[in-house]
């Protein structure tokens, strides 16, 4: 797949993820789900030829529901652990 597949697709993840996402101070939250999603779609989503919007809408919001139940139960993403890193010399 050419990356301008790839680009377009990312493009439909990050416009579907901008529908529902509102913590806009948490910008870095949201590009990791946005490669989550992405990480996973293949397989999954994308098996045939063409997916409807609504079976994408649906696997996106899926997929958002389980990475942030993650990312909740202990409220770090990942520029959090490398921040911590650094201030404790571990980075």
């Amino acid at each position: 797949m050419s990356n301008k597949q790839n680009d377009e697709i990312m493009d439909r993840i990050e416009d579907e993820v901008d529908e529902f996402w509102f913590l806009y101070d948490r910008l870095d939250l949201r590009t990791e789900l946005c490669q989550y999603i992405y990480n996973g779609i293949w397989g999954t989503v994308m098996e045939g030829e063409r997916t409807t919007s609504t079976v994408f809408k649906d696997y996106v919001k899926k997929k958002a529901i389980v990475f942030l139940q993650k990312k909740c139960s202990n409220s770090m993403s990942e520029n959090d652990y490398v921040k911590m890193g650094r201030q404790h010399g571990y980075i």
